[in-house]
C-alpha cells in the first residue's frame, strides 16, 4: 500500500495528498505534519520507513470538504486520491487514483464559494511590448473570459474580479509585471506552469480539442491576438489536468475588448466602490450592494460582471434600457417574475456540478423544480414590447421531458447523501421496488424473530442488533446467560452482554444483506443515470441559466429605479455629459431617514466646458460629486436607469479616478508616490471619450511643488499636450486656489465650487455645486469641527492672517500661557499687535507698505478681540 502511495505522491509533489483508506482520508510524512498544523488534528505514526516512524494524520470522509476548505484558505492545493474498487472485492491492494486536484482558484464545492461573486483562476501571458494577454476561468460555472490589456490595466484584474489563483509560464518569476503582482496581491496564490503549455501551438491544440473545432479563429480569436489565445489555452489545459473530466460546461469564450466594454482600472473600481467598500465590510456601502435586488445567485453574479464591464454598444445599451423601462411600467409582471425567480435554483453552478459528477440528489430535485417554473416564466414574458425581454423568453427551453423524468424518479425530499439510499421514488423502477420489498420483508422478519426468541427463552430484554463486522446478532445481558437456548451460538463477548447467532438467523442474514446491498447498488445506478440524462442537456440548461440571470438583473435594476426615483439616461454619440439633479446612489441610500442628499447639476463638453475646476472645503462634498458623476456614467453604460432628474450621457470608453490617499509601506511607496503613479497611468491611458476624475493632486509634497504639479497636469489635460484632438472630460477638485486663475487662460476650463455658509464662527456645508471659485478652503473651520483644542484653532487663525497679508512683517509670536483663561489670551493678543507695531521700520516704509501694515495690524487686533470692531 505504501509503495502505491509513494508512486501517486510523486505525481503530486507540491500538493497535499488526501489518500482514501476506508472511512478516512489519510495524509503521510510532510503532508501529515502540515495537515496536523493547519487543521488542528492529531499527528500520530504508523509503521516505519527507513527505521523511522511514519507521520500520519487523517480526517473522516464524510466531513472532508470542511478540511479541504481550510487547507485551501491556508494556500495549499489538495489532490483527492480515491479507492477505485470495492475493498470487499479487491484482490490485494485496493486500486487507487487521484480523481481531482483542488487549488485555491479551482474550487467547485458549493458551500465554500461566495454566493454573489464568481471565483476565478487567472492566466497571464506576455504579449506585445507592455501588454499582457489574459484568461479568467470560473470552474464552478464554466465561465471563460479572455482579453488583452496594457500591463498596468491587466495587473488590476485580481482586484476587479475575484481572482484566487494566477497561473503563468515558469521562468518568469522575476518579470517586472509578476513582481508587481506579488507586491499588489500578497494573498494571491501563484502557480508557475510548464512553459510549453503557453506555446502558441500547444494552446491552440488545447482550445481546438476542448471546443471541438478545427482552428482557433472559429472561436472568435482575431489576428494578432496570440497572447490571448496562449493564455486561454494554457488555462483550459490546467483545468483539464486538475479536474480529470471533459469540462463540457465550459462551452464558450467571452472576449473583453476595448471597443465593446468600458475600461475600468483597478484604482477606479476600488475608488468608486463598485463591489467592495474602501473601509469596513458593509456590502450596503457599495454600488453592487445597493443594486443587488436579484432573486437568484446567478443573477447577482451577472450583475457584478455587468458593473465591471459596462457596454460601449449604444444599441445593446438601449435594448437593456427598453427592458428596464418595461419592467418599471409593469409592476405586476415584475412581482410575478420575482416570485418565480426566487424559487429557481442556481442553474449556472448546478450544471458545473453535473459536469464534474458532483451533483447530489438534492441538486437534481432543485433542477426538476426549476424546470417546472420555466413555462410560467415564458408565459409571463409573452407579448412583451421590449426586444430583449422577448429574446430572453425565446431562449428559455422548458425541457419538459427531463423535468418530468426527474420529478418521477426522485423522492420529494431527497437525503443529503445518496450512498445510503432513499433517493429514488417508489414506482420508478420495478427491480428497485422488488429489492426494497425483500429488504422490508427481511427487516420485518428480524423484528418478528426478536419477539419469538423473547417468548421462547423467557428473556424479556433480548434484542436483535447489527454491525458491519459481526452482522446480525441476538444480544442478552450477562446475568441472563443461563437462560439462553441450546441452539444459540456465541459470537461475541462484551463487558455487560453476550451476542449470539442461530441457524435460522444466519441463513436469513445472507438473504437480507444481499437484498439490501443490491438495493443500494441499483438505486445508485438509477441516480447516476438520471444525473447523466440531466447533463446531456447541459447546453440548453446553460442557455436557461443565462436567460434567467439576465432577466433577474433587469428586474432588479427596474426595482432599484422605481424605489430610487431614477431616470432613463439618453445615450449620446458625442462625448458630452449633462446631468440635472444628479445624486450618489449609495450615499443617498445610506442617508435615508437620517438626512437629505443634495442633488447637483453638471455639464461637460469637450468643445466648451471640458474641465471643471472644483474648489471648496473638505467635507463640502467634492469627492462625493466626483464619484456620483462616475457612477451615473457607469450605470448608464450598464443599461440601468440613473439617480438623476435627467441625464444625457455620451459614450465613454474609459473612466479614470484619482481620489483618496493611501500608501504601501511594505513596497516602500508613500502616499505621494502612489498618487503620482496613479496620475501617470491616467495621463498615459487617455482616450478621446475618457472621463477623468482627479481629487487633490499634489497634496503629498510641499505647497509649491504640489501646486506646480497640479497646474501642469491641468494644462496637459486641457491639451494640446495630451495629444491631437484629445480632450478628456475632466472634473478636477483642488485646494490650490491659485489654479482658479486658469479660467481666463485655458478656454475650456470653468471654475465651480461647493458652497458653504459661515454662521456663529463655524461653517454649514450646503453641498451645492455652483459656478465660480470658492473664496477659501475653510480648513481651520473643519479642524474646529474635528475637535482640535481652542488654542490651536486661535493660533492657526492668527498665522493664517499673517501668511495671507504680508510675510515680510514679523511673524506673530504665540502668546505665552495660551492654555490659561480666555481673558489672559485676549490681553496677550493685544500685546502681539503692539510688538508688531514696534518692529516696523517707519523710515523705510513706502506709503503703500504702511497702509498694508496698518491693515494687517487692524486684522490682528480684531482677531485678538474676538472679532469686535
Amino acid at each position: 500500500m505504501m509503495e502505491q502511495y509513494h508512486r501517486i505522491k510523486r505525481e503530486h509533489p507540491d500538493r497535499i495528498l488526501l489518500y482514501r483508506m476506508g472511512d478516512f482520508y489519510e495524509t503521510f510524512y510532510e503532508d501529515a505534519v502540515t495537515a496536523s498544523r493547519v487543521l488542528g488534528i492529531t499527528l500520530t505514526t504508523r509503521g516505519k520507513s527507513e527505521g523511522e516512524p511514519v507521520p500520519l494524520a487523517g480526517v473522516p470522509h464524510h466531513s472532508v470538504n470542511t478540511y479541504i476548505h481550510r487547507l485551501l484558505r491556508a494556500g495549499h492545493s489538495v489532490a483527492i486520491c480515491e479507492q477505485m474498487e470495492d475493498p470487499a472485492l479487491a484482490k490485494g491492494v485496493v486500486e487507487r487514483a487521484v480523481t481531482e486536484v483542488i487549488t485555491p482558484g479551482t474550487v467547485a464545492i458549493e458551500e465554500f464559494l461566495p454566493a454573489d461573486e464568481a471565483s476565478y483562476c487567472l492566466a497571464l501571458q506576455p504579449g506585445a511590448t507592455g501588454r499582457l494577454g489574459y484568461a479568467l476561468g470560473d470552474i464552478a460555472s464554466g465561465e471563460l473570459i479572455a482579453g488583452e490589456d496594457a500591463a498596468t490595466l491587466a495587473l488590476g484584474l485580481p482586484a476587479r474580479f475575484r481572482v484566487r489563483e494566477l497561473i503563468h509560464p515558469e521562468g518568469l518569476e522575476e518579470a517586472p509585471w509578476l513582481r508587481e503582482l506579488r507586491a499588489l496581491y500578497p494573498e494571491l496564490h501563484l502557480t508557475p506552469r510548464r512553459a510549453w503549455d503557453f506555446l502558441a501551438s500547444e494552446a491552440e491544440s488545447a482550445l481546438c480539442r476542448h471546443f471541438g473545432v478545427g482552428r482557433s479563429e472559429l472561436l472568435g480569436f482575431r489576428p494578432g491576438e496570440e497572447a490571448i489565445q496562449r493564455a486561454a489555452g494554457a488555462l483550459l489545459a490546467y483545468f483539464h489536468e486538475l479536474k480529470r473530466s471533459e469540462l463540457a460546461h465550459v462551452d464558450r469564450i467571452q472576449f473583453l475588448r476595448a471597443e465593446t466594454a468600458m475600461v475600468l482600472d483597478r484604482v477606479t473600481v476600488e475608488n468608486l466602490e463598485l463591489l467592495r467598500p474602501l473601509r469596513g465590510e458593509d456590502p450596503a456601502a457599495t454600488l453592487f450592494g445597493q443594486l443587488n435586488r436579484c432573486r437568484t445567485r446567478m443573477g447577482a453574479r451577472l450583475l457584478a460582471r455587468w458593473l465591471l464591464a459596462p457596454l460601449l454598444d449604444a444599441g445593446a445599451i438601449e435594448a437593456r434600457l427598453d427592458a428596464v423601462a418595461e419592467l418599471i411600467d409593469q409592476a405586476a409582471l415584475r412581482r410575478e417574475l420575482g416570485e418565480l425567480l426566487g424559487r429557481a435554483a442556481d442553474l449556472e453552478r448546478l450544471v458545473g456540478r453535473l459536469g464534474g459528477g458532483q451533483a447530489r440528489a438534492r441538486d437534481l430535485k432543485a433542477l426538476a423544480d426549476t424546470l417546472a417554473l420555466l413555462p410560467a416564466i415564458r408565459g409571463a414574458l409573452d407579448g412583451r414590447a421590449s426586444a430583449l425581454l422577448a429574446g430572453l423568453a425565446a431562449e428559455i427551453a422548458p425541457l419538459a421531458a427531463l423535468g418530468a423524468r426527474l420529478a418521477a424518479g426522485l423522492v420529494a425530499e431527497p437525503p443529503a447523501r445518496t450512498t445510503e439510499g432513499g433517493v429514488i421514488a417508489d414506482g420508478f423502477d420495478p427491480e428497485l421496488d422488488r429489492l426494497r420489498a425483500l429488504t422490508r420483508d427481511g427487516r420485518q422478519w428480524i423484528l418478528d424473530l426478536q419477539e419469538q426468541e423473547r417468548a421462547r427463552s423467557g428473556i424479556a430484554k433480548l434484542k436483535v442488533g447489527y454491525n458491519r463486522v459481526f452482522g446480525y446478532y441476538l444480544e442478552v445481558g450477562r446475568s441472563q446467560g443461563d437462560k439462553v437456548p441450546a441452539d444459540f451460538t456465541l459470537k461475541q463477548t462484551l463487558t455487560d452482554s453476550l451476542r449470539y447467532s442461530t441457524p435460522a438467523l444466519k441463513s436469513r442474514e445472507e438473504e437480507i444483506l444481499s437484498a439490501d446491498e443490491r438495493r443500494l447498488r441499483r438505486e445508485q445506478e438509477l441516480f447516476e443515470a438520471l444525473r447523466a440524462e440531466a447533463f446531456a442537456e447541459h447546453l440548453a440548461l446553460q442557455a436557461n441559466a443565462r436567460a434567467l440571470a439576465s432577466l433577474d438583473v433587469l428586474a432588479a435594476l427596474a426595482e432599484c429605479a422605481e424605489r430610487g426615483c431614477f431616470c432613463r439616461p439618453e445615450i449620446l454619440g458625442e462625448p458630452r455629459l449633462e446631468i440635472r439633479g444628479g445624486r450618489h446612489p449609495v450615499v443617498e441610500a445610506l442617508l435615508a431617514g437620517g438626512g437629505e442628499f443634495i442633488p447637483n447639476d453638471l455639464s461637460l463638453d469637450p468643445e466648451r466646458e471640458q474641465i471643471h475646476l472644483l474648489t471648496g472645503p473638505n467635507m463640502g462634498g467634492k469627492s462625493t460629486f466626483l464619484r456620483q458623476t462616475a457612477l451615473i456614467v457607469v450605470l448608464a453604460h450598464v443599461g440601468s436607469f440613473v439617480p438623476a432628474a435627467a441625464a444625457r450621457v455620451g459614450l465613454t470608453d474609459k473612466i479614470f479616478t484619482r481620489v483618496g490617499a493611501s500608501d504601501n509601506l511594505a513596497r516602500g511607496q508613500s502616499t505621494f508616490l502612489i498618487e503620482m503613479e496613479e496620475t501617470a497611468a491616467i495621463l498615459r491611458g487617455l482616450g478621446e471619450r475618457s472621463l477623468v476624475l482627479m481629487d487633490e493632486i499634489g497634496r503629498g509634497t510641499s505647497t509649491y511643488d504640489g501646486l506646480s504639479l497640479a497646474w501642469a497636469v491641468l494644462e496637459y489635460l486641457h491639451g494640446p499636450a495630451a495629444g491631437p484632438g484629445l480632450r478628456p472630460r475632466t472634473l478636477f477638485a483642488t485646494h490650490y486656489h491659485e489654479l482658479t486663475r486658469l479660467e481666463g487662460e485655458l478656454p475650456r476650463l470653468r471654475n465651480y465650487h461647493v458652497t458653504v455658509k459661515e454662521w456663529q464662527e463655524t461653517v454649514v456645508f450646503l453641498r451645492r455645486v455652483e459656478p465660480g471659485p470658492a473664496e477659501r478652503s475653510y480648513g481651520i473651520h473643519v479642524a474646529r469641527l474635528a475637535g482640535l483644542p481652542a488654542e490651536v484653532i486661535r493660533r492657526a487663525f492668527q498665522l493664517l492672517h499673517w501668511i495671507e497679508q504680508d510675510q515680510t512683517m514679523a511673524r506673530p509670536a504665540p502668546a505665552p500661557g495660551e492654555r490659561r483663561a480666555q481673558l489672559e489670551l485676549f490681553a496677550d493678543g493685544r500685546q502681539a499687535v503692539l510688538r508688531s507695531l514696534a518692529a516696523l521700520d517707519l523710515e523705510s516704509l513706502t506709503p503703500l507698505e504702511a497702509l498694508n501694515a496698518l491693515h494687517q495690524l487692524q486684522a490682528q487686533l480684531r482677531e485678538a478681540s474676538g472679532g469686535a470692531r
